[in-house]
């Protein structure tokens, strides 16, 4: 679909006769209230500048003409309030209905008209109205007919961001207040320099934190209103397009100097944007900055949060970038930011128990996971941490061993077959006869150099007692650890994206390790300590490869999770006495 984009156009605009809307049979009929016509009707009349209404959009057809795709309602209700108010002038709008749905419309337009009939306006009414505006949005060509560009529209696939509303806003501005051509320019470019900027990954990863998920993502064909939304602090998120209606708060508040406003506000998007992209290419910044932004810790506290880091408000509603901070001191305010975040919020750390944390501990566990990765390899000595692979692809807690232990005799021969390269296909009995074979081979590899116990003693009885259950129990003794101590700890839990975990729910220590191995593969990107763990390269012996054990894998492990906070946070461990 080609788009031929926004533009601002005022009642005054659409209805001369270069403008006349179709409007299709597709779409329902008028069905505004009384109630609602005439709060529209007094708003516009007592409003203090110029009034918005939401956006209009309409495809071409032809010279002059227009499908109005979406907007009858406003239009309609507009035209009764000029008539109502005695102006000559109206929106030319043809209807394609069924005259039996026109006639059930009809009792909507007459109560409507009835009311504003009733109402005395002011003199300045006629003008008022014909200074409201519209932001226009021209769909342009589309191989897509009218009825399905609107079901599309209605469905939320085609939106309009408040993005495009505040670009065509200060577009429209600039025109109106005669500003010179190079202004203009200057401002479209820095426009897209932004944008391109925000269609890095990692660098929107990285800005939007842990926001990802239940913000960022509403956001993602506009990325450049996450920035705006820092610019712009006074947003009411019940109404639709928040961010562009701060933004006409402000130009409104400013009507006497509107061409200064602009200017401000596109002077704090630039500088913003130099400071968080300068940030971004800052090896120990991009860290320290990224993980505060990430942690869970850091919902709903203000201090943690783009605008409050680095710009301060002022009385023109936008907030202002400060002068940039000396590196060292900003890396050091967000380091003892972080501790704060970590100690206030979550007892065991608090506490210095670190060890104790348990999945149970949810965000805390997380939060805690985060930071070991993130600082896991020294910041600035070129290796970054990818916050976006991180929010994208769901990290989450997980074990490492499994948290059953595998009881059910079928999961567990399941498992054997996929490790073995079997296909699932297979009967059950087809599989233990797969298990069996495998069980021999081992068998035959070391009936000359026995070391293993889990063989029985006896090679005359290992060479025939081929039975299922002999091979199932040294393949379930050799890859399933036993523990008396709960699974449950820190010791045992990671981090692991959402797709690989979903494909290794419950399986054995190899199995998840031989999956992870086979993503490095392929040039997915791993959590490093999360790919340290699998590799047991924390681990003080290998004394065995299949499996992860509390004391020879898991204890170390913990110990650098705690060296980590220790060492880049200052954020002690209680030792066991």
């Amino acid at each position: 679909m080609e788009s031929k984009g926004l533009d601002i156009k005022t009642v005054d605009d659409l209805t001369t006769d270069k403008y006349v809307f179709k409007i299709p049979f597709y779409q329902r009929g008028y069905r505004w209230s009384a109630d609602d016509a005439e709060l529209l009707a007094k708003d516009i009349e007592t409003y203090d500048g110029h009034y918005f209404l939401q956006p209009i959009i309409v495809r071409k057809i032809g010279d002059k003409n227009y499908e109005l795709v979406d907007g009858q309602q406003r239009l309609t209700t507009l035209n009764l309030i000029l008539e109502a108010s005695k102006s000559e002038r109206r929106f030319v709008l043809e209807y394609e209905r069924d005259p039996a749905l026109s006639s059930f419309d009809k009792l909507y337009h007459d109560e409507v008209k009835k009311r504003l009939s009733n109402i005395s306006f002011s003199l300045d009414i006629k003008d008022k109205l014909l200074s409201t505006y519209f932001v226009f949005f021209d769909i342009g060509d589309s191989d897509l007919d009218g009825y399905s560009i609107f079901n599309t529209i209605n469905d939320g696939k085609i939106q309009l961001a408040d993005s495009d509303l505040i670009k065509a806003s200060i577009l429209y501005e600039l025109r109106r207040t005669a500003v010179d051509s190079s202004f203009k320019n200057e401002f479209i470019r820095l426009w897209y320099t932004v944008s391109n900027h925000l269609a890095n990954n990692e660098y929107y990863a990285f800005l939007i934190g842990h926001r990802y998920d239940d913000f960022g993502k509403k956001h993602i064909n506009s990325r450049l209103d996450i920035l705006l939304s820092e610019l712009l602090p006074n947003q009411n998120r019940e109404n639709a397009f928040p961010i562009f209606n701060a933004f006409r708060k402000c130009i409104i508040e400013s009507i006497h100097n509107t061409r200064e406003f602009i200017g401000k506000f596109i002077k704090q998007l630039k500088r913003l944007d130099d400071v968080l992209w300068e940030a971004f290419h800052d090896d120990e910044i991009f860290h320290y900055l990224g993980a505060l932004l990430a942690l869970r810790a850091s919902r709903n506290r203000n201090d943690a949060t783009i605008h409050f880091l680095f710009c301060h408000a002022d009385n023109s509603g936008i907030m202002c970038v400060q002068e940039q901070k000396l590196k060292n001191d900003f890396k050091k305010s967000i380091k003892n930011k972080i501790k704060e975040l970590l100690c206030g919020k979550y007892t065991k750390i608090k506490d210095g128990d670190i060890k104790l944390l348990e999945k149970k501990d949810g965000d805390a566990v997380r939060d805690v996971l985060l930071l070991h990765n993130v600082f896991f390899v020294e910041p600035g000595k070129g290796k970054r941490f990818s916050f976006y692979s991180y929010q994208n692809e769901k990290w989450e807690i997980e074990h490492i061993n499994p948290d059953t232990s595998n009881e059910k005799e079928e999961d567990f021969i399941d498992g054997l077959c996929i490790f073995f390269g079997s296909d699932k296909t297979l009967s059950i009995d087809e599989k233990k006869e797969k298990i069996i074979v495998e069980y021999s081979k081992l068998l035959e590899e070391n009936i000359e150099n026995l070391k293993d116990s889990n063989f029985p003693s006896d090679i005359s009885i290992r060479m025939t007692d081929l039975r299922f259950d002999a091979a199932y129990k040294y393949f379930k003794k050799e890859f399933v650890a036993d523990y008396e101590e709960s699974k449950q700890g820190i010791w045992n839990l990671v981090l692991l994206d959402k797709s690989t975990n979903a494909g290794n729910q419950n399986k054995f220590f190899l199995q998840k390790r031989n999956a992870i191995l086979d993503n490095v593969k392929v040039g997915k990107y791993i959590l490093p300590a999360t790919l340290y763990a699998f590799t047991k390269a924390y681990s003080l012996s290998l004394s065995h490869p299949f499996q992860w054990d509390k004391e020879t894998d898991g204890e170390p492990y913990v110990q650098s999770i705690v060296n980590v906070l220790e060492s880049y946070f200052d954020i002690p461990h209680r030792e066991e006495a």
